[in-house]
């Protein structure tokens, strides 16, 4: 059983209408990733908001990003040579729920891949449940609280980095030991 920290860029917050600009998937606990900048398939320019929080340019899309479609394609590549499809795999994202998983399936629809052995884990949640009297449970929040230095905040690897280490101090925090435990304790939230 495979647990993935994933975090994405976009060009807007609406996943309907705007598309990620950049990826960072990383196995739980361990050193493989896959990262790529992607052109986003709706061809609109980055607004300044966007290149103010993230540091990423029309210029650097258009000099390092990978083609949405191959970018898509090698991330659902990553997760299937990573996993076992007879097993349930992982997603975590903070605010998962609400945004990445979000863009996460619009992904999968528009390359028409499908995973039916997902089970998504919002740390948001998780927070809310190990931290109950915390007022903020935001990624910048948590890091102050528990002194987790985030290298590069807004910067999706920089968030996947970040979280894991976020979720392995909740986990030990909530006396959550495994994922799935984790999984079964937000089910029923």
């Amino acid at each position: 059983m495979t647990t993935f920290i994933l975090d994405f860029e976009t060009n807007g917050l609406n996943p309907f209408h705007d598309d990620v600009i950049e990826i960072a998937i990383k196995i739980f606990n361990t050193d493989k990733s896959f990262e790529c900048l992607v052109v986003p398939q709706n061809k609109r320019g980055l607004s300044d908001k966007i290149t103010e929080i993230t540091g990423i340019t029309n210029q650097i899309l258009k000099d390092e990003g990978l083609n949405y479609k191959e970018a898509y394609s090698k991330m659902i590549s990553f997760i299937e040579e990573n996993t076992n499809e007879k097993e349930f795999f992982y997603l975590v994202a903070h605010n998962g729920a609400g945004f990445d998983f979000l863009f996460f399936k619009k992904i999968m629809k528009v390359i028409g891949h499908y995973f039916d052995n997902v089970r998504y884990v919002d740390s948001l949640f998780l927070s809310r449940l190990v931290n109950p009297t915390m007022y903020s449970h935001s990624m910048k929040t948590l890091c102050k609280i528990y002194n987790v230095i985030n290298e590069q905040a807004h910067r999706a690897m920089g968030d996947v980095n970040a979280l894991e280490k976020l979720m392995n101090v909740m986990m030990k925090k909530g006396s959550l030991n495994s994922i799935e435990n984790v999984y079964n304790s937000l089910e029923f939230l």
